[in-house]
């Protein structure tokens, strides 16, 4: 259980949440700033051996063990994205003092976790030598193995000066508010703008909390089970009986296994449904009539209302031209970590679908077109009880885990599909690449066609198409109306090539 309460939301957090955001639109606006460098980092921490207070045992049992109940190893994620939905590699820290702290290099997983330009790194905290939270040291690694190439690599893809700046946009945990860290970026890293989330303001203004965290561990929990629930099946494999099995606790290969679950998460959040559910969180992430969203944060409204509002503000006026280009005002003060920053888990959900864990999370009906990142261990009916989330009907049974037999997941899209005609229709509307492509194509003609002409001609296009083109490939390329318009609009390359 935690070991205190957490802190309590201000009663001005959305005065001081909006002031914020306009620390961020006037740095983004004079700095020339692009959303895909707008950078939000959090720490989570994770068990390597997530306990649960509840088990199978005989009704009426006096004395009940559970397994890894008093196992408290655990190692911190940083977590990193962009308003545009972007997800930076992943740092691993551990505690310790030395590289035998981390994963080995044999780890299932490694390979592309290095690919993916991963980073693990052990605390060497001066405080505790088995603290696995991030400390100046780590702070700077991240820095450097991170965020730096990521600037760099946005500046080459993106036609970019060399020197050009970047915000990071964190909260007031005690290392990234010291004067340590700060003389740091100022000294080493003077392109690189801090913007602190205002204090006790996480839970509303911080995307990684707002709509990662718990996502994310979900997943990284399922992993773990899934590790565990082979090596049980290996055991059982081998002869041994049932009572006989036994869950490893080495800390060795857990710290092993955890890498794999890194890589599986990570890869969902490249995807079209991770940048989704990312873009979701810092939308999410509001004050007022404001959003972190890139829409936003760059938006006409935003950059007009800047001006009244430092208008209305002197001292945050004087304080961003005292300040651009260091370390934005806020308060230090910090919570200083606990075990309370790691979530205790009264119930296993971790049969619990990721889908529903995200719909709760961002308390909106969002439906996952891939379900690749749900653990093959989940059910199917999800309800909410008083702790948490958690299987309904009759599928929490406990002989249901089978690697041959599991319950499949219904794969939706995250629109419904929308009829040729009515899509014909909105190309004749917005007149623009749809329509261009029709008249390539010879199917209307430019000057004289109407809106009837253009909705006929695309719906006998697309009718032709799914006529002769074989179901399976239809269903393989999710072949649709929205399909057929993108590449009309794209069609003007293909005479480039």
């Amino acid at each position: 259980m935690a070991t205190r309460a957490a802190a309590h939301i201000p009663a001005d957090a959305a005065d001081v949440c909006e002031r914020a955001f306009f620390r961020l639109v006037y740095a983004m606006k004079w700095e020339n700033i692009p959303p895909r460098l707008v950078i939000n980092v959090d720490q989570m921490g994770m068990y390597v051996l997530p306990c649960n207070s509840r088990t199978f045992h005989d009704k009426g049992a006096k004395q009940v063990d559970a397994v890894a109940k008093d196992e408290k190893c655990a190692y911190t994620v940083l977590v990193a994205s962009t308003p545009t939905g972007e997800i930076l590699p992943f740092q691993q820290v551990w505690g310790g003092k030395t590289s035998a702290s981390l994963p080995k290099g044999t780890a299932p997983g490694m390979d592309k976790a290095r690919e993916y330009g991963f980073h693990f790194a052990f605390a060497a905290s001066e405080s505790s030598p088995r603290s696995h939270f991030s400390t100046l040291k780590t702070m700077q690694e991240w820095i450097n193995k991170i965020m730096v190439p990521w600037i760099k690599r946005v500046i080459e893809e993106d036609g970019l000066d060399e020197d050009q700046k970047a915000i990071l946009y964190i909260d007031c945990y005690p290392v990234h508010a010291g004067e340590g860290f700060k003389c740091y970026i100022l000294e080493s890293h003077p392109n690189i703008i801090i913007c602190f989330v205002p204090r006790n303001c996480t839970p509303v203004f911080q995307p990684a909390d707002v709509g990662l965290q718990r996502p994310i561990k979900h997943s990284l929990k399922q992993s773990l089970f899934e590790y565990l629930a082979a090596t049980h099946r290996q055991q059982m494999a081998s002869g041994l009986r049932a009572e006989d099995v036994r869950i490893t606790t080495s800390l060795p290969k857990l710290r092993d296994a955890s890498v794999a679950g890194l890589v599986k998460v990570y890869e969902f959040l490249q995807s079209f449904d991770g940048r989704d559910l990312i873009k979701k969180a810092w939308s999410k992430s509001q004050a007022k009539n404001w959003s972190l969203s890139e829409q936003c944060l760059t938006s006409k409204e935003a950059q007009a209302a800047l001006k009244e509002y430092l208008q209305k503000d002197p001292d945050l006026h004087n304080e961003i031209h005292a300040c651009m280009g260091a370390v934005l005002g806020v308060e230090v003060e910090g919570r200083a970590p606990l075990e309370a920053d790691i979530d205790h888990d009264v119930v296993d959900d971790s049969d619990i679908p990721i889908e529903a864990v995200v719909r709760e999370t961002l308390q909106e009906n969002l439906e996952l077109s891939t379900p690749t990142l749900s653990s093959v261990y989940t059910v199917q009916t999800v309800v909410r009880t008083e702790d948490g989330l958690v299987a309904g009907g009759d599928e929490e049974d406990v002989w249901a885990y089978n690697e041959n037999e599991r319950y499949s997941t219904i794969e939706c899209n995250l629109l419904p599909p929308v009829e040729a005609e009515v899509w014909g229709a909105v190309i004749a509307e917005v007149n623009s690449g749809g329509k261009r492509g029709l008249v390539q194509l010879e199917l209307i003609n430019k000057d004289s066609a109407k809106k009837a002409d253009i909705q006929l001609a695309f719906a006998e296009l697309f009718n032709y198409i799914s006529d002769k083109m074989p179901r399976q490939t239809q269903q393989l390329i999710r072949f649709d109306a929205v399909m057929l318009e993108h590449s009309l609009c794209k069609r003007g390359r293909h005479d480039k090539l």
